[in-house]
């Protein structure tokens, strides 16, 4: 069976901390029919890519910590923190609790809750 408590810590490091946007790279680790859904608001695949790709037009210096990271099948549960310093230089920090799913070693879907407890 495929590790994928290893696999999201992967997915997320190299998507989310690498400094500039990747279409190949996301494209290799989420499904074409990906949804997220995070507080609320629903990301399709083409969503989603504009989303990293405008993080990554404002925010430098993305760093994640994972404090729990929980695996049944082909399910993950996370809860990580998201660092970085936005254009002005004000530090911001979110908690972020997070279902995955993954369709063969694709991500297929996310349900997200993300709370921003730094900023500035």
């Amino acid at each position: 069976m495929k590790d994928y408590k290893k696999l999201i810590r992967k997915i997320l490091t190299e998507v989310v901390e690498s400094e500039k946007f990747d279409a190949a790279l996301i494209a290799k680790y989420y499904h074409q029919n990906y949804r997220q859904i995070v507080n609320g608001i629903t990301y399709d695949y083409q969503k989603f890519a504009k989303h990293i790709h405008d993080l990554k037009s404002t925010l430098s210096d993305v760093k994640l910590t994972f404090s729990h990271i929980i695996a049944e099948g082909n399910a993950v549960c996370t809860v990580h923190y998201s660092e970085g310093t936005r254009e002005n230089g004000n530090r911001v920090k979110a908690k972020v609790i997070a279902y995955f799913e993954f369709s063969n070693d694709q991500l297929i879907s996310c349900e997200e809750m993300a709370q921003i407890i730094q900023d500035g």
